[in-house]
């Protein structure tokens, strides 16, 4: 459904499989029509991690504050490695417009 939403907003190529990528920025860029003065980021959407970060009312059923920033590979990511991650980049550029 949200794929069909950002191909009618023109946010994606309407004859193409988007890839993971290009609908979270897609989304980030519908984000950023809104009216709002303030738009947030996740890093974890900026790296393309696929686990799930600091879900609020868990301690020991999910390691929730113990879950290291990772890439799409499950590779981790450092704090001096995200301004050179093309994604981020991407996501911010998204906002800004």
């Amino acid at each position: 459904m949200w794929v069909d939403v950002l191909r009618s907003e023109g946010l994606l190529s309407p004859n193409e499989a988007p890839s993971m990528s290009q609908i979270t920025i897609g989304m980030h860029r519908l984000i950023s029509r809104a009216p709002s003065r303030l738009l947030c980021l996740s890093l974890v959407d900026g790296v393309g991690d696929l686990n799930t970060q600091n879900q609020p009312g868990t301690d020991t059923e999910y390691p929730n504050w113990r879950q290291p920033l990772t890439d799409t590979d499950g590779e981790s990511v450092l704090i001096e490695d995200l301004p050179d991650r093309d994604l981020l980049r991407a996501l911010v550029r998204s906002l800004s417009r």
